[in-house]
């Protein structure tokens, strides 16, 4: 059993809304909860996660600017806290009717809740608001009314319902090809040494197979590790254009990915080379599992 006040395998998520959608609040906020904030982006695009994207920006303070001119337009923003304390990263919804919901994450001790609702209370002074929520490894949505609708079914006592439907539900990533979804995969399984997350792949069509991986791979010049056209069994190389995305909007990314299994039976999905610290951070039951062999020895 868990003591109470020892730190859990995942985050609380502390949500509040506010109508300052603009440059010098926003900046504000990083510089209170993250001063040596770490981006969790390359480049930011407009639409998110578009392959055709509109517009195009090096780094956040640009989409920043651009989000708080352009008021509704909906986007999600992420930074990291590379400091070693509770507060593990700022997260921002920029909503669709010119609003935005400021969040942070934390390390939480449930159902001991000092750590989360320390930062939530710090969440709700500064942006001058009572509209929000805690909840737990739960994304934000992107709609000032919706988010209401949210804070009014909340409140510190019903706590314990929200962390009961965390529990019963794994994390689910969606994965896009070509910036069109893919199918989903819960990336359960992993090699924490060598930062391997990988998974079950569900196709959104469940028509997708062997053919369609192996066409695509023909047209895109990519590699195949392994081709079995009697048996309908493929393993690709990497695919550039595979992205895996959380629930969150944030991209894992590795050093090369790979689709590997055949029809009849199932399809997995792997990301090869995922950084530490953001490893640790994403996937905190995998490094647990490995260091619990450890312990069970």
């Amino acid at each position: 059993m868990r003591n109470k006040d020892e730190i859990q395998g995942y985050y609380a998520d502390c949500y509040v809304l506010t109508e300052k959608r603009n440059y010098d609040f926003i900046i504000k906020i990083l510089n209170h909860f993250v001063p040596n904030r770490r981006e969790t982006a390359d480049e930011y695009e407009i639409p998110q996660y578009s392959e055709n994207p509109t517009e195009l920006f090096d780094n956040a303070d640009e989409k920043i600017r651009f989000l708080s001119k352009n008021k509704r337009i909906k986007h999600t923003l992420y930074w990291e806290n590379p400091d070693k304390t509770e507060l593990k990263g700022v997260e921002l919804f920029f909503t669709d009717d010119e609003y935005l919901i400021c969040g942070v994450y934390c390390d939480t001790k449930f159902p001991n809740t000092e750590i989360e609702d320390k930062y939530f209370e710090q969440l709700q002074k500064i942006c001058n608001s009572k509209q929000g929520y805690i909840t737990y490894e739960e994304p934000s949505v992107h709609n000032s009314q919706e988010f209401i609708e949210i804070t009014k079914k909340w409140n510190l006592n019903n706590r314990n319902e929200e962390h009961k439907k965390y529990l019963l539900k794994n994390k689910e990533y969606k994965v896009y090809l070509n910036g069109k979804e893919l199918g989903t995969s819960k990336l359960e399984k992993g090699d924490a040494p060598m930062g391997v997350a990988f998974g079950k792949l569900d196709f959104e069509d469940k028509n997708y197979g062997y053919s369609q991986i192996r066409n695509y791979c023909i047209e895109n010049k990519i590699e195949l590790a392994m081709d079995y056209p009697k048996d309908k069994m493929i393993s690709t190389m990497t695919i550039k254009k595979l992205k895996v995305i959380n629930e969150n909007g944030v991209e894992i990314k590795g050093v090369g990915n790979q689709i590997t299994g055949m029809d009849n039976e199932e399809y997995e999905i792997s990301i090869f080379g995922i950084s530490y610290p953001f490893y640790e951070t994403e996937f905190p039951n995998l490094v647990k599992e490995y260091e619990n062999k450890f312990k069970e020895k």
